[in-house]
């Protein structure tokens, strides 16, 4: 759609949005030391933490109840695939018929909420977790040297008035 132009000549850097869907796997383990792990273990329990001593033994669900003290790690662990649909906006600049160079900033929602091993019912943890990140992009066309402009660089409207 960035090229689509009545009046301009066509651009050497083009604006592009993007709506995908996908699965992301993971397999990730996170921990609270200290009064950290003595606080969220109490709080949320076996369901969501496991206590460790500070040799990282596990410490009984009795022991780790009655004396909190005993507590120096409270470890989560999460390993699973879940629904992902990443979208975001991005820019890329056309170096000649062969190279493009792009940035582009997406932002990914799970149908999920133990990607980052956090699954507690509270409302600051939310239902479904969510990340960002900024993308460079380098694509490189292949293809015969003979051709016109690649097609992310064309005008459709173009041939409709040729």
């Amino acid at each position: 759609m960035g090229n689509i132009s009545f009046l301009k000549p066509l651009r050497k850097i083009q604006v592009f949005t993007f709506f995908r869907v996908g699965a992301i796997w993971s397999d990730v383990t996170g921990s609270f030391t200290g009064l950290d792990a003595q606080n969220f273990y109490g709080t949320f329990g076996r369901e969501f933490a496991t206590p460790l001593d500070n040799n990282g033994n596990e410490i009984s669900e009795a022991d780790a109840n009655t004396n909190r003290g005993l507590i120096e790690t409270a470890e989560t662990s999460y390993a699973g695939r879940n629904f992902t649909v990443p979208y975001g906006i991005g820019f890329k600049r056309s170096f000649g018929k062969r190279l493009d160079l792009g940035l582009e900033w997406r932002m990914n929602w799970v149908r999920g909420d133990n990607i980052d091993a956090l699954s507690v019912p509270i409302w600051r943890n939310r239902m479904f977790d969510q990340y960002a990140h900024v993308g460079l992009q380098g694509s490189f066309k292949f293809g015969n040297k003979d051709n016109d402009d690649h097609y992310d660089w064309l005008n459709p409207i173009e041939t409709i008035y040729a």
